[in-house]
């Protein structure tokens, strides 16, 4: 059973760490008047919050025209290659690009709430994020220093795996696309890391779920009590 009680007083966000990638994907689909000059303003606008100063503006003005560049080919399904050589050439530039965006997004939004409830001379509620779509070691090494991380693995057989990527995109991975470090670099990193590693193959949804929130709710009890 799901403790509905365990928390009275909570705000939560969720985010992914492709969420710039698929943001340029969105930038890429503009059309209409002046749709190059949008599409520049809206990748500039996004890369510069990616970067987040840590590079020349020259490299990211030279950033902004490769990511423009680069085929997008979706034919209407996921656009796969296009996110992994977006995030390619954004990590050869910056390593730790959207491991560090990621961490600051979170802060971000964390410090409005708390305004936000000053502005009331009200006591803020616990805040929580759920950060999904974790494919990289150093994104892994991000949320593992923070204060206070609850870190889960999702696994699935092979063949399982598979046919979800099938039944969601309506393709299978290319071989290229199936060789790319985002896909790979995952399963380096070490499950002592991971505070729960659940096996997916044969469980619902809500029964996963519930495996999910019944460990935060335990985590957090300890830490209180």
């Amino acid at each position: 059973e799901v403790n509905s009680t365990a928390f009275p007083n909570i705000v939560g966000d969720h985010f992914y760490f492709a969420m710039p990638l698929y943001d340029m994907v969105d930038a890429k689909t503009i059309i209409g008047d002046e749709s190059t000059s949008r599409t520049l303003y809206s990748l500039h606008k996004i890369l510069n919050a990616v970067m987040m100063e840590r590079i020349a503006y020259e490299d990211l003005v030279e950033l902004v025209y490769d990511i423009y560049s680069l085929p997008l080919d979706s034919n209407g399904e996921k656009p796969r290659s296009f996110l992994q050589g977006a995030g390619d050439i954004c990590r050869a530039l910056e390593e730790n690009c959207f491991a560090n965006y990621m961490k600051y997004k979170v802060i971000d939004t964390y410090r409005s709430i708390g305004v936000e409830y000053d502005r009331h001379d009200e006591d803020p509620p616990w805040y929580f994020s759920v950060l999904s779509d974790l494919r990289m070691p150093n994104e892994a090494k991000m949320i593992r220093d923070q204060p206070n991380h609850i870190m889960f693995k999702f696994t699935a057989r092979p063949e399982v795996l598979a046919n979800r990527i099938y039944v969601r995109d309506g393709v299978k991975l290319t071989e290229q696309q199936a060789a790319h470090a985002s896909e790979n670099l995952f399963d380096e990193i070490p499950d002592d890391w991971f505070d729960l590693i659940i096996d997916t193959s044969d469980i619902t949804l809500l029964e996963q779920a519930k495996l999910v929130y019944n460990h935060i709710v335990k985590v957090t009890q300890q830490k209180v009590d």
